[in-house]
């Protein structure tokens, strides 16, 4: 009833003297409800949150306190079952992949602090073409170009009926106005960015949608490192593998190798006030902090190339997602499907962009990332600092930055640097 109602706040009250087991209760109600849950005793006091703000175009809080914190070691297994497939119609030129864009591995917990929204079961279809071809011009995933602006397609959808989604609806925020700086798009990877993604760098849009922003390391867990594996389609119709091809593009028979993005970190800071747009070292936390280097790696701008693949014995254009920079590619080489377009296509890929994000006025995202947060994921040995052997992600590329006394660690005061 809540949930046709459009209620964004559930308060359930109880007596004082009166017990109440608020997981069980919270994870019942999730079942038929994606908005706040706030418990109260007599109603004397309300634990409203407030901090909220969007992705996807839904406003939301990622400041739960009743919702456990999400953790990179979680693994739930999931009561819904995958379903997914994928025929080719010849015909019509097409591959159609229906899916119920359920995982077929376990996933984090679901709803955190960090994303209060529950898996739910969807209704997918794609169509993609059977025979693409390469473009006369690259499109973005976003609408201002290669790493700015808001979300305009999801890039792909794996083999197990997930899509890719490796942008997101958030910004530089001005610290005076709150207005956002579409420059400068924040990167869903970053540790310096929380979107309460699991270790599948993924998590569930306000719709129930679960969905990846970089390597799904569930579903790529049991890959044959020593081979090339199909692990999606992207919407323009070419294959995606994960990060392992052919040392000779041409020749099967070459070896395989870890293929290596041509993207790097840009050196300097950022040319920003630290009002209107952002400032600081280049550390990843948004797109525009990476840029593309020419033969710098194995892949071109798109993070692909053409070479043959176990299915395309004969050769073809193929996208990589890799585990550093950019992982699922943001731009297409062909020409997407509109049923990846965002905000529009057969199934409604993805909610509307356009609602603005709310905020308190002090809040800014220049706010250096939780320290604590990121013990938690990279400090193995528990001496309360992080080596260069221990660090991750973006931190790791950013280390030598970060590591301002260069004595091969980063320490709490060394991350208090604004960004």
């Amino acid at each position: 009833m809540a949930k046709e109602a459009n209620v964004k706040n559930l308060v359930l009250t109880h007596f004082n003297f009166t017990n109440v087991d608020e997981d069980a209760t919270s994870a019942e109600i999730r079942k038929n409800y994606i908005g706040k849950i706030l418990y109260a005793k007599d109603l004397m006091v309300l634990p409203l949150e407030n901090e909220v703000h969007s992705h996807n175009g839904i406003s939301h809080s990622h400041n739960n306190e009743h919702l456990p914190e999400i953790k990179n070691s979680s693994k739930e297994k999931l009561s819904l079952q995958n379903e997914v497939s994928i025929t080719e119609d010849k015909k019509n030129g097409v591959r159609i992949i229906k899916s119920n864009a359920i995982p077929n591995h376990t996933v984090g917990q679901f709803p955190t602090k960090g994303n209060p929204n529950t898996i739910t079961e969807q209704n997918k279809e794609y169509s993609i073409d059977l025979t693409p071809t390469l473009a006369n011009k690259i499109t973005y995933v976003y609408d201002l170009g290669i790493d700015k602006g808001r979300p305009s397609y999801v890039f792909g959808v794996a083999i197990n009926g997930v899509k890719f989604e490796p942008s997101a609806n958030e910004y530089f925020r001005n610290i005076e106005t709150n207005e956002p700086n579409y420059e400068w798009t924040l990167e869903p990877l970053s540790e310096e960015v929380n979107l309460g993604e699991d270790y599948n760098n993924a998590h569930v849009q306000p719709n129930g949608e679960y969905h990846y922003h970089g390597t799904p390391s569930g579903l790529v867990a049991n890959f044959d490192k020593n081979k090339m594996t199909l692990v999606g389609w992207a919407a323009d119709g070419f294959p995606m593998y994960y990060k392992m091809g052919y040392k000779d593009p041409m020749d099967a028979n070459s070896g395989v190798i870890q293929l290596k993005s041509s993207y790097t970190l840009k050196q300097g800071e950022r040319p920003g006030n630290g009002v209107s747009a952002p400032n600081g070292i280049y550390s990843g936390k948004y797109v525009r902090d990476y840029e593309y280097q020419n033969n710098y790696g194995d892949l071109d701008e798109c993070n692909g190339r053409s070479g043959v693949t176990p299915e395309f014995p004969n050769g073809t254009y193929y996208y990589v997602v890799s585990d550093e920079f950019p992982s699922a590619s943001r731009c297409f080489m062909g020409t997407p499907s509109n049923d990846f377009k965002i905000g529009g296509g057969r199934n409604q890929t993805q909610q509307m962009q356009n609602q603005p994000r709310q905020r308190e006025e002090k809040t800014n995202e220049n706010t250096p990332p939780s320290f604590t947060n990121m013990l938690k994921r990279m400090d193995a040995n528990n001496d309360g600092k992080i080596s260069k052997s221990e660090a991750k992600g973006n931190i790791k590329e950013n280390f030598q930055n970060r590591d301002k006394n260069k004595d091969g660690y980063i320490t709490q005061n060394e991350m208090k640097r604004r960004n």
